[in-house]
C-alpha cells in the first residue's frame, strides 16, 4: 500500500502522505460535499480538495498552507495532486475523472 507519494509541481516537488482518520475527521465538509456533484464548478473541487491536499502535505512540508496552495500551484499541478491523492487512497477514478487523468 502506498503512504507517500512525490508529485513535481510549481512549487517544486511536493511530497503527499497517505492521511489518517484524524486528518479526514478535521476536514468535515471534505465528505458532505462529495454528495452534490460538482458540475464541471473547478472552484467547487478547489473548495473541497485544497484543504485535504495541503493536510496531506503538512507531513513533510509543515510550511505548506491552503493559501500557499491557492497562490503557487496551477491547474495542471492541482490536478496531479488530486490523482496523487485519490492513489495513495487506494481510490481508482472512473469515467470522466480517468479520461482527464489520461
Amino acid at each position: 500500500m502506498l503512504k507517500h507519494k512525490v508529485v513535481p509541481t510549481s512549487l517544486g516537488d511536493l511530497t503527499l502522505s497517505a492521511l489518517t482518520l484524524g486528518d479526514i475527521r478535521s476536514l468535515p465538509n471534505f465528505f458532505s460535499s462529495m454528495e452534490a456533484p460538482a458540475n464541471g464548478d473547478i472552484t467547487a473541487e478547489f473548495d473541497r480538495f485544497v484543504p485535504a491536499i495541503a493536510v496531506s502535505l503538512r507531513r513533510v512540508h509543515q510550511d505548506i498552507t491552503s493559501k500557499t496552495l491557492e497562490e503557487g500551484i496551477t491547474l495542471q499541478d492541482f490536478h496531479a495532486l488530486v490523482a496523487a491523492m485519490m492513489e495513495i487512497a487506494g481510490v481508482q477514478a472512473t469515467g470522466e475523472a480517468k479520461a482527464a487523468g489520461a
